[in-house]
């Protein structure tokens, strides 16, 4: 089980490696979600064993690279909310000589946290609301929202998106 941001690091360097032997010259991001980016944001130390992605439409030979992580996911932003703008508040985990890898805002990360919300990520979400912006977060939420197509979906979104905005009323009662 990963825990502490020094092995996460040390996955990444391991990938790096590995995916410069294997596509000299080439650079990939990744944009890190989930547990990990929780960690990164230093608003969980429960363990994980996965890496969660937001799936950028990334060439499956990368996967051979990817492979050394373990357990990884690619989350697919056409069936998740996530805000579109979410790249413009990432910062920088590790850079190598091939990869670069960013984690998500708060705000991004409990915006996609509502797509599941499971009780680990309302759990998550907890730690994560208290280092947020909260006019930043419901401007998050909203476009998150807006960017769903599948009306279902975009219903049960807007329910947990409400519930949580009640559930934290002190947190949004000045936006």
């Amino acid at each position: 089980m990963m825990i502490s941001i020094d092995e996460i690091k040390l996955r990444f360097i391991e990938v790096d490696k590995v995916f410069s032997i294997l596509y000299p010259g080439e650079m990939i991001s990744l944009y890190t979600a989930g547990g990990i980016g929780c960690i990164m944001n230093n608003a969980s130390i429960r363990p994980t064993m996965d890496f969660d992605f937001i799936d950028l439409n990334y060439s499956a030979k990368y996967s051979r690279a990817l492979n050394v992580l373990g357990d990884y996911d690619f989350i697919d932003i056409e069936f998740s909310a996530i805000d579109p703008d979410f790249m413009t508040r990432t910062k920088v985990f590790y850079s190598g000589e091939s990869i670069t890898v960013y984690y998500l805002s708060p705000e991004d990360l409990i915006a996609m946290k509502l797509n599941r919300y499971s009780e680990i990520d309302k759990g998550d979400i907890e730690k994560l609301i208290s280092i947020s912006d909260p006019k930043l977060l419901e401007k998050v939420m909203i476009n998150a929202h807006t960017s769903l197509s599948y009306e279902p979906a975009k219903v049960l979104y807007k329910k947990r998106m409400d519930n949580l905005m009640n559930e934290y009323k002190e947190v949004f009662r000045d936006v």
